[in-house]
This record gives C-alpha cells, sequence and structure tokens, in this order.
C-alpha cells in the first residue's frame, strides 16, 4: 500500500482512540472541526473545492 494511505490509516486510528478515552473533551463544540482533524490537508482541500462546485451550480440554478 502507498506510503501516504497507510499513514493516514495510523493517524485516524490513533484520534478515534484518543476520541474513545476523552470523549466530548476530544470531540469539542465545533464538530466541522473536528471531521477536519480526522482529515488530510489534501482531502479536506477535495472536499472544499466540492462544496464550492454546489454552491456554484445551486447559484446557477436560482437564476
Amino acid at each position: 500500500m502507498d506510503k501516504d494511505y497507510n499513514k493516514a490509516i495510523k493517524e485516524a486510528e490513533e484520534k478515534l482512540i484518543d476520541v474513545k478515552k476523552r470523549g466530548q473533551d476530544a470531540l469539542g463544540d465545533d464538530a466541522l472541526e473536528f471531521m477536519d482533524s480526522l482529515m488530510s490537508q489534501d482531502e479536506i482541500a477535495k472536499s472544499d473545492l466540492r462544496l464550492e462546485t454546489i454552491e456554484k451550480r445551486i447559484k446557477k440554478s436560482s437564476k
């Protein structure tokens, strides 16, 4: 497997262990921030691009 993939899996597993141990304190009050903490920078960028595309389509269809 790809090294970056293995690294991402390991980081996600470690973060999930932390969530199980600390509960709400690990999650905090910002769900989006928590979700971003589980994703790589590349995944966040792709997600932001998808959101931008959806917003443009919505604006275009409402005209």
